[in-house]
């Protein structure tokens, strides 16, 4: 959207402020205190439509399975909508696990249980989910698209291509072999990131202080 405002709007270096989503940290953070469990547990959380590239995820956990990795990695998937039928009838690997719609204690406890957080959506604004996964000091894959690579950089996370099963296979299997270490810094990376630049307090704040500089600009 911002793109598309900036090449519709003439001069307007002084008239478009991009503002970020944000979120409201878990009450008490979450000490992530294991990074080399097995299996390794990735989670997405969305909504079961065409959008999200939940095709994209199973061939990939497919691939992944084909390739040696069937006792190494679980798959949760959390979230209902027009594809969960399908999905939770067609997919038959065993690593795979569809938990329909998840209330905030079951979301929280997933958080705090899996190792790392995957988005492979397809199109997006700024998804709030990401935020959330960060917020419980989650490693995030996430693609290319609308404002993701704010939020996911090399050092609390990867990001993926569109549509693109190596793309996200790849990221799976180089997270995987990273040592414990090394996952531990990209998980305080994603928690440091979102307390920094992504909670309410700090979000409102920017929009205060722009509402200020558009009063002083009228006086």
């Amino acid at each position: 959207m911002t793109q598309l405002l900036r090449s519709n709007i003439k001069n307007h270096n002084n008239k478009i402020v991009v503002l970020p989503n944000a979120i409201n940290l878990p009450a008490q953070k979450f000490e992530r205190t294991s990074f080399d469990q097995r299996p390794l547990k990735i989670l997405f959380v969305g909504r079961f439509a065409a959008n999200k590239g939940i095709h994209v995820l199973m061939d990939a956990a497919a691939q992944l399975n084909n390739g040696g990795y069937k006792n190494e990695l679980e798959f949760h998937l959390v979230g209902k909508g027009p594809l969960f039928e399908h999905f939770s009838t067609t997919v038959k690997e065993q690593n795979v696990v569809f938990h329909g719609f998840a209330d905030d204690d079951k979301l929280n406890s997933l958080y705090k249980d899996c190792d790392v957080f995957v988005l492979p959506t397809l199109f997006e604004g700024m998804p709030t989910v990401v935020l959330e996964a960060m917020s419980y000091s989650l490693p995030i894959v996430v693609t290319d698209t609308g404002a993701t690579t704010v939020m996911v950089d090399s050092l609390n996370g990867y990001i993926i291509e569109k549509s693109d099963v190596k793309s996200l296979k790849d990221a799976i299997s180089m997270y995987f072999v990273l040592n414990e270490q090394a996952k531990k810094r990209m998980a305080e990376q994603s928690y440091s990131r979102v307390k920094e630049k992504f909670t309410w307090p700090v979000i409102a704040q920017q929009h205060l202080e722009l509402f200020q500089q558009m009063a002083e600009q009228k006086t």
